[in-house]
């Protein structure tokens, strides 16, 4: 055995000592970490500096926080969480995100069964999908079901139930230090009548696209393409009737946002040639028979590998398309061949007028300095201001 521990700071992720140097003035956090007693590899820190990026804390490595990067300083949880509830401050939703950040930062998942359980215990939580929302809506379906009717679902961990409602305490408490905190919808639990009907997430004027964006605000880093295979016929009288495709025929490749932009990314229909690493959905997940699929992407909480032969996505949700543009990754506009990718990587293309990146960035923008007006007056109201109304009325209708 080693005669000492090896340093916390070598076996840790720096995202967050990245973050806290920027708060404390020190823009380029891979120098300050230089400094310190047992420097950690260039390459770390460099990884940090390109996750905050990725998150929106700053505009580019070595550079200052920006409002929501400063805001997120602010709130001790991980970084992912800290701009999931900043923007649920934003669009009146915190009550539920703090749960949703609370089930997310717990260790165990909130559906647990032995392995010879676990079909049970998968349509047990698939009575909580709806709509293809995703694995964290349904969580949460689930968490309001059990704490409003005071009772136990099967599979339903009690354990982790007292966690979360204990977790969701200590955020409520560290929001209302730091200023951050808005009324939003009525506090406690408002779950469904019963399974049968499990998302009346709606209550308290809550849209399930408004918490599918907030959640993709988060895991915005984590994204994944989905690749539909080409559409099939079959011949009837009439004429030609589409085939249904069935879920295994989907593909989905995780995008690297902090890789180095390929080659065949700078051509219009590249980024569906990439090399991206093929991933795949999990068992569990609410999402594994899913067929179809409003937008060309997901978000997932995490890669699990299941020996050398396959990487699972867990906790997969699908937000809408303005979710991305509005919370992913910086966008970079190809204004000849009217394609907007979203993140330097060029990882996700879409086909747009290049005015709606435009519009989108400015609408950006604007939520940046609102935020920063927030930091500086916290007892300023902003969940009704006129810019809040427009990016929630387009995450709520997805530009339709």
């Amino acid at each position: 055995m080693r005669e000492h521990a090896e340093p916390e700071i070598l076996r840790t992720p720096l995202e967050q000592v990245s973050l806290q140097a920027k708060a404390l003035g020190h823009s380029d956090s891979l120098q300050f970490m230089q400094r310190l007693l047992t420097p950690p590899e260039p390459a770390a820190a460099q990884s940090a500096e390109l996750l905050l990026v990725a998150l929106g804390a700053c505009d580019k490595v070595a550079g200052p926080l920006g409002a929501l990067g400063r805001l997120m300083a602010e709130i001790p949880v991980d970084l992912r969480l800290a701009k999931m509830l900043v923007y649920a401050v934003v669009f009146g939703c915190l009550d539920r995100a703090l749960v949703l950040a609370a089930l997310m930062a717990h260790d165990k998942p909130l559906f647990a069964a032995p392995f010879e359980k676990r079909d049970e215990a998968r349509r047990e939580r698939m009575r909580f999908a709806v709509d293809g929302h995703g694995d964290w809506i349904a969580d949460l379906c689930a968490y309001e079901y059990v704490a409003g009717q005071r009772g136990q679902l099967d599979f339903v961990s009690r354990a982790v139930m007292r966690d979360v409602r204990n977790n969701v305490r200590s955020l409520r408490e560290a929001l209302a230090f730091t200023g951050l905190s808005e009324p939003s919808e009525p506090s406690g639990p408002s779950g469904p009548s019963g399974p049968s009907d499990p998302l009346k997430i709606t209550r308290g004027g809550v849209d399930p696209m408004v918490l599918r964006a907030v959640v993709f605000a988060g895991l915005s880093p984590s994204i994944a393409r989905v690749r539909v295979p080409k559409q099939k016929y079959y011949e009837v009288v009439g004429g030609a009737v589409g085939i249904d495709r069935e879920a295994r025929e989907m593909a989905f490749y995780a995008v690297d946002p902090l890789g180095p932009s390929p080659k065949c990314a700078q051509r219009w229909q590249g980024h569906d040639m990439r090399a991206d690493r093929r991933v795949f959905i999990h068992p569990q997940s609410t999402m594994f028979s899913e067929n179809r699929y409003a937008v060309p992407f997901v978000t997932f909480f995490a890669l699990t590998q299941s020996g050398a032969q396959k990487t699972y996505m867990r906790d997969v949700t699908v937000p809408g398309m303005y979710a991305l543009l509005l919370f992913g990754p910086q966008l970079v506009v190809d204004p000849e061949n009217k394609v907007v990718c979203v993140g330097p990587t060029g990882g996700l293309a879409v086909r747009a007028w290049p005015r709606v990146a435009v519009l989108v960035n400015q609408l950006r923008s604007l939520l940046d300095e609102l935020l920063r007006r927030k930091l500086d007056d916290p007892s300023l109201r902003i969940a009704a201001h006129p810019v809040v109304e427009a990016v929630l009325e387009l995450i709520r209708t997805d530009g339709k």
